[in-house]
């Protein structure tokens, strides 16, 4: 019997080791393995939500840089005055008696530019007379919409001179555009 006692004691021994063992030394690298397991998912989760957030601004930029390039192109700024000198400035083609015989601007009286509209836009009428080749008449239209502020073109009445001797005939042109611009608010409190 000593000898089964001995051997249910170095079974009962190497049981306790063990178990000991695994309570001491096996239980806790096991705990710390599964705490760096979910500590490295939530760290993939966050850099998986990171790249999206990241992929989702550079589509968010480049969908803004392209709406600015669009306003750039497509849209006219509305100036706080018409600034028709320099607006006659620009439009103003050298008399020369050839390609052009006359041109006279007329400015009329400011007025609302979208009528019965709540807004605080006003455009300031100009019209522009002039004799001269059709070409001309198209370069001046064509001056007034490339202006980078807003410049409408309202009529344009276009009648032939009668004079067919020269190559190129003559017209009588009348021009009316409209030089849009935003009223301030203290100009428009101290109507």
């Amino acid at each position: 019997m000593p000898t089964n006692k001995r051997l249910l004691l170095g079974v009962l021994s190497l049981l306790v080791l063990v178990v000991a063992g695994w309570l001491f030394i096996v239980w806790p690298v096991y705990r710390e393995v599964t705490a760096v397991n979910e500590q490295v998912a939530e760290l993939r989760r966050k850099s998986e939500t990171s790249v999206r957030q990241s992929q989702a601004i550079e589509r968010l930029t480049a969908a803004l840089r392209e709406a600015s390039d669009r306003i750039d192109s497509k849209f006219k700024s509305i100036p706080d005055s018409p600034n028709i000198a320099g607006l006659m400035r620009s439009l103003s083609l050298p008399v020369d008696n050839v390609t052009i015989r006359d041109q006279t601007f007329t400015a009329g009286q400011p007025k609302e530019a979208v009528p019965g509209a709540e807004f605080s836009v006003k455009a300031l009428p100009l019209t522009v007379d002039m004799v001269s080749r059709f070409d001309a008449v198209f370069a001046l239209i064509r001056a007034a919409e490339a202006q980078d502020h807003l410049v409408r073109v309202s009529s344009v009445n276009i009648a032939s001179t009668g004079d067919d001797e020269q190559e190129q005939p003559l017209v009588k042109a009348s021009i009316r555009l409209e030089a849009v611009f935003e009223v301030a608010e203290a100009q428009q409190e101290g109507r």
